[in-house]
């Protein structure tokens, strides 16, 4: 296994550093997770009903 450090900068669909790569990451975690709490609330609301 190969082990990268915060600023090495890796070549993929472009260069991007690991630092970027993990921001990117968190970012579209964060956007799902949202979006399964919106699911969530109408599944829960639909019960309710």
């Amino acid at each position: 296994m190969m082990e990268l450090a915060l600023d090495d900068v890796v070549d993929g669909r472009g260069e991007h550093s690991v630092w970027a790569l993990y921001l990117q990451v968190l970012r579209e975690l964060a956007q799902h997770a949202g979006n399964a709490d919106i699911l969530r609330e109408q599944l829960l609301a639909g019960r309710t009903s």
